[in-house]
């Protein structure tokens, strides 16, 4: 039998392997998945456990409630706002919302734009990043009737921003779907997000994520904001009662959490400066500027299986870009998390290194 993570690339296949689904931890280190490593304050594990008699009624279709606390965190109206299932479902929904002729990628990028591109036969212009993961905007072709084009900001699995401002061009015939699931961890989001230009154009959507901000990954929640024309062409799409009961009501409860949020972004750039510094006194592993919670690592050529295979003995994963479009066999990504598990990672790394050496020489 054929099941559908099958289909899903190494990462996935990686996760089936662990036993557990993005970032789960039980007896082994993940440094795969790209959440944030701080725990929610307890208060929202109380409301949690307390909204078990709310698993009986039906949840609101539209999430009215949440939708308008996003507005009032975020902007506009609640007609701007669609809560998913996940930011995943919002690919397939545009998809069958715009039905567009193609969809360009630049790469090398999150995995899934391209496979949702697959799933619905349309043909995909890919576009290759420059050396150092930037995409120059005037090189961009036309439009080819209606196209759908994918931009993370910051990108997955580089951990930069790809293009230096939030500033698009309108194009006839293309919708820009931007890519923020990132974002709110990084010290530059009010100057680099698109979220008050997707409230005016209708030829632009930003989709979040509760899921790496507030490490909600198993609740499955996530939203796109737009103009309000698009949003309600997407909600005629959506399939009934998507988002249950318990994720809404925690999502409103989140929104609430804004020191929380904050306090988490100044410890993930403590960690990221300590590992990404750690990792370049060590000649070896050679680490690209990030602004959110994981770094992407360029090791030695050939070295990248039999580092994988080490870290894996000692029940320790990472992300290895083998199958990643523009990167290959020779790429990492670490989601780092605490201190004291990024030293057990870092101990490793270097051990990795004496092996190295030694069987070289």
């Amino acid at each position: 039998m054929l099941y559908s993570w099958e289909c899903m690339g190494r990462g996935v296949k990686m996760e089936k392997e662990l036993g557990f689904w993005h970032g789960g931890v039980r007896e082994k280190l993940d440094f795969s998945a790209n959440l944030n490593p701080y725990p929610l304050p307890v208060r929202i594990k109380k409301i949690y456990v307390s909204l078990w008699e709310e698993l009986l009624p039906y949840p609101d279709p539209f999430a009215e409630s949440l939708r308008e606390s996003l507005a009032r965190n975020l902007g506009g109206k609640k007609e701007n706002y669609l809560v998913s299932n996940g930011a995943s479902e919002l690919f397939f929904l545009l998809m069958w919302g715009f039905q567009p002729h193609r969809v360009v990628i630049p790469y090398p990028t999150y995995v899934e734009y391209e496979r949702v591109a697959k799933i619905f036969r349309k043909k995909s212009f890919l576009l290759p990043l420059s050396p150092k993961f930037t995409l120059l905007l005037s090189s961009l072709p036309p439009a080819e009737g209606k196209e759908i084009f994918f931009l993370c900001h910051p990108n997955n699995p580089t951990g930069n921003f790809i293009i230096p401002r939030p500033n698009l061009p309108e194009v006839k015939g293309r919708i820009w779907v931007i890519d923020e699931t990132y974002i709110e961890l990084t010290f530059q989001e009010k100057e680099m997000t698109f979220l008050p230009q997707a409230l005016e154009r209708k030829d632009l959507l930003v989709i979040r994520s509760f899921t790496k901000t507030y490490s909600l990954a198993g609740l499955r929640l996530g939203y796109l904001v737009g103009h309000e024309e698009n949003i309600s062409l997407l909600y005629s799409q959506v399939i009934s009662w998507s988002v249950n009961h318990i994720a809404q009501k925690i999502g409103e409860e989140v929104l609430k959490e804004k020191e929380y949020v904050e306090d988490a972004k100044k410890r993930i750039s403590r960690e990221r400066e300590f590992l990404f510094r750690e990792l370049k006194k060590t000649r070896f592993y050679n680490p690209y500027p990030s602004v959110t919670n994981f770094l992407l690592v360029k090791l030695p050529r050939n070295t990248g299986r039999k580092l994988i295979s080490y870290l894996k003995e000692r029940n320790i994963h990472v992300r290895w870009m083998a199958d990643i479009r523009g990167l290959g066999e020779d790429f990492i990504r670490i989601g780092f998390k605490k201190r004291k598990e990024n030293q057990i990672l870092l101990t490793h790394l270097k051990e990795f290194i004496y092996r190295v050496k030694r069987n070289n020489q």
